[in-house]
C-alpha cells in the first residue's frame, strides 16, 4: 500500500439519503460501489461517535428505537433499513465489509474519539439529534466533560471503548480499527490535560494490545499540527515511537487546511514503520473524506 487511497464513508449520511427500506444490494450501490475499481484500497466505515450504531451490538442502543417518535425523514429512512436488514440477518457493517472483501478492497471500522453531535442544541433547548442520545450518558455522568462528551481521565470511558471496539473485533470480519482524534478535542478538564495523556496513552496500548491479538490493524486520523494533539494529551510522538500504529491519516474538519505540511508526521511515522496518508476532502456536497499518500 505505498500508493493508495483510503476512503472515510462519513458516517450514516449515503443510506439516509435514500428512500427505506433498503436491501442489502442498496447499501452497496451508495457506499462500495461508486469506488470499486479506483484507485482505492482501504474503506472505512465511519461509526461516528459509536454511542447510537447502524450494526448489530449487545449493548449499544440502534439508531431511532429509543425515540418516542421520529419526526425527520433520515432518521426514519434508518431505522426502516435497519428493521429491514435485521430481518434478513445482516446490517450495514456487515455488508459493507463482505463486499469491500469481494471486491479485493481492505474494510476498517472508524470511531470518531469524542464526537459531539449529540451535545448540540437547539436554540430552544431541544436536542439538535436526539436519535444520538444514549442512556449510557445518563447512567456515567461522572464519566463526562461539562458539555456531555467523553472525559478520557475517567476509567469507565476507556472500558467503554474497549467493549465496543471488543465487540467488533469478535463479531465482524474487519480489517483494522481506526480512531479518529479530528473530532473533537477536548478530550479532558481543562488543566487535566498533561495527566489526563498517561491514560489515553495506556488506552491507546491496550487497544494495539486488542489489535494485534485479533490480527487486525490499528490506525488514526490526526490534524496537521503534532505539537496541538501533544497540547491537548495525544502523546503522538510517543505513540508513534512505540509502533502503536499501522497507519495515520492526516486532516482538519471541512477543506480549510490546503496544503498543511505533513514533514513532522513522515519523519516519526515512517521511522516507526508507520505510512502516512495526508487528506483530501470533499464535505457536504458527498459527506466523505478520503486520504491519499
Amino acid at each position: 500500500m505505498s500508493s493508495a487511497l483510503i476512503y472515510n464513508d462519513g458516517g450514516w449520511s449515503s443510506i439516509m439519503r435514500y428512500p427505506a427500506p433498503m436491501s442489502s444490494e442498496d447499501i452497496i450501490r451508495v457506499t462500495v460501489g461508486p469506488v470499486i475499481g479506483t484507485a482505492l484500497k482501504v474503506y472505512q466505515f465511519c461509526a461516528l461517535g459509536g454511542h447510537v450504531v447502524n450494526y448489530h451490538s449487545a449493548f449499544l442502543p440502534r439508531i431511532g428505537e429509543r425515540l418516542d417518535k421520529t419526526d425527520t425523514m433520515h432518521v426514519w429512512r434508518m431505522r426502516e433499513t435497519l428493521r429491514n436488514l435485521e430481518t434478513l440477518d445482516t446490517d450495514p457493517l456487515r455488508i459493507v465489509s463482505e463486499a469491500c472483501h469481494q471486491h479485493g478492497l481492505a474494510c476498517q471500522f472508524s470511531l470518531r474519539m469524542n464526537d459531539r453531535h449529540h451535545t448540540y442544541k437547539k436554540q430552544g433547548g431541544n436536542w439538535y439529534f436526539p436519535e444520538l442520545l444514549s442512556p449510557w450518558f445518563d447512567e456515567h455522568p461522572e464519566a463526562l466533560l461539562l458539555d456531555r462528551a467523553l472525559d478520557y481521565a475517567h476509567p469507565d470511558v476507556h472500558e467503554y471503548r474497549k467493549r465496543q471496539i471488543q465487540e467488533i473485533l469478535d463479531h465482524y470480519d474487519m480489517d483494522g480499527i481506526d480512531l479518529d482524534f479530528t473530532r473533537f478535542k477536548p478530550w479532558f478538564k481543562p488543566g487535566q490535560e498533561q495527566a489526563g495523556s498517561l491514560l489515553m496513552t495506556g488506552l491507546i496500548r491496550q487497544l494495539r494490545e486488542m489489535t494485534q491479538k485479533a490480527g487486525k490493524t490499528l490506525s488514526a486520523r490526526f490534524e496537521y499540527d503534532p505539537q496541538s494533539c501533544i497540547t491537548s494529551g495525544l502523546d503522538v510522538e510517543t505513540w508513534l515511537s512505540e509502533r502503536l500504529f499501522d497507519q495515520i491519516t492526516l486532516g482538519g474538519i471541512g477543506d480549510h487546511t490546503p496544503d498543511a505540511p505533513s514533514d513532522w508526521w513522515v519523519e516519526h511515522a515512517h521511522a516507526a514503520n508507520c505510512k502516512v496518508f495526508p487528506g483530501i476532502y470533499r464535505i457536504y456536497a458527498s459527506s466523505c473524506r478520503g486520504s491519499l499518500s
